[in-house]
């Protein structure tokens, strides 16, 4: 054989071994599909806590990633309180949830083990008060009765902006309990002043003439920036079964990088999972004027969050973000999904619902 053919037969087998290698390396980092049974299966499936809310919508896509991935069957359970759905995976009837950050903050500080696995949705939450009313700022809240999901990131953000403006509740405001479903009837049928709520909702009563938006409660948060939700899991199962915590990881960030390069399709899956009738079609797209999709966990905001617990009185320990956020299963999603964090406050689809050059469209 000459020095040619020798090379030729060299390079083949140097492509060979490459090839081998770059195999090898991606069937260790799969996860095989659940045997008959196991956690996972069929008949088994593992079971995700979420709700209705637009900074949610991979929890109700990941199913198709997970399974065309991994093979692993997901069952939504639906719960509207964060704290609730936080309760119920402590009591084994979910596996892992979508929820709000502040209510695990809480829970943590009192020795629940939960952990953080991966932020989520981000912006999405506006304090609306009625469109008739004579509300038109801060001040104006005075002797109000304002509406939300009590413990939420919500209501976290509801405190820190009435905080900015020198309104003590109980005093100047008060605050009450609203469920996600009713968030809009309580200023449809005129029950509350206000109502500090997460998209899509503050879109439905702006858009339908009900409401108007007071604020956009994400520039007055105590001390956060980037948080609106998160993954949480207990301490356990992220031991136990890093393989599916990371395949729930992955396959959420996936399902968004598709909706960012998909945006109308986007729009099209939320009304079919959510199952809005076409009319809610300009609510929709008005919510993502208001809805970002950041998952890396920043601990500063979130010690913040245990701080601001602390400061209400409903805790007197804030717990170290090392000892329950796992950076890791959002890092490597990232690198097997090829995704790249929006900077800032950007959401969606521009530009952005406060912006003055955004005009929401009027639907009755």
């Amino acid at each position: 054989m000459d020095k040619k053919g020798k090379k030729m037969v060299y390079a083949l087998i140097l492509s060979l071994m490459l090839l081998s290698f770059s195999t090898g390396a991606v069937s260790q980092t799969r996860t095989m599909p659940p045997k008959p049974g196991e956690l996972g299966s069929e008949s088994n499936p593992l079971k995700i806590g979420t709700v209705h809310v637009l900074p949610y919508l991979p929890s109700f896509k990941i199913h198709e990633f997970l399974k065309s991935d991994y093979g692993i069957k997901v069952e939504l359970v639906e719960i509207s309180s964060s704290t609730e759905r936080a309760l119920a995976m402590l009591a084994g009837k979910t596996h892992i949830n979508y929820a709000g950050p502040s209510s695990a903050a809480l829970l943590r500080s009192k020795g629940q083990p939960l952990v953080l696995i991966c932020n989520a949705g981000t912006l999405a939450n506006v304090l609306v008060v009625q469109a008739d009313s004579n509300i038109k700022s801060p001040s104006d809240l005075k002797g109000k009765k304002i509406g939300t999901e009590l413990n939420s990131i919500m209501h976290m953000q509801l405190l820190g902006f009435l905080k900015a403006h020198n309104l003590e509740v109980g005093k100047d405001v008060e605050i009450v309990q609203v469920r996600y479903p009713d968030h809009t009837k309580v200023i449809e049928k005129k029950q509350l002043d206000a109502v500090a709520t997460a998209e899509p909702y503050p879109s439905y009563l702006i858009v339908r003439g009900f409401g108007r938006p007071l604020d956009y409660l994400t520039a007055y948060e105590p001390g956060w920036k980037s948080i609106s939700g998160g993954l949480n899991t207990t301490e356990k199962f992220a031991k136990e079964s890093p393989h599916l915590v990371q395949a729930v990881v992955t396959a959420n960030v996936k399902a968004m990088k598709y909706y960012s390069e998909n945006t109308k399709q986007m729009i099209d899956d939320s009304m079919k999972m959510f199952g809005y009738s076409d009319d809610w079609r300009p609510i929709i797209q008005a919510g993502y004027h208001n809805t970002a999709f950041r998952y890396a966990i920043e601990e500063s905001e979130f010690e913040s969050v245990g701080k601001f617990w602390v400061a209400l009185g409903r805790t007197d320990k804030v717990p170290n973000p090392k000892d329950w956020i796992i950076h890791d299963f959002y890092k490597k999603a990232a690198l097997e999904a090829n995704w790249k964090e929006p900077e800032g406050k950007t959401p969606i689809l521009l530009p952005p619902a406060w912006d003055p050059s955004y005009k929401y469209p009027m639907v009755k």
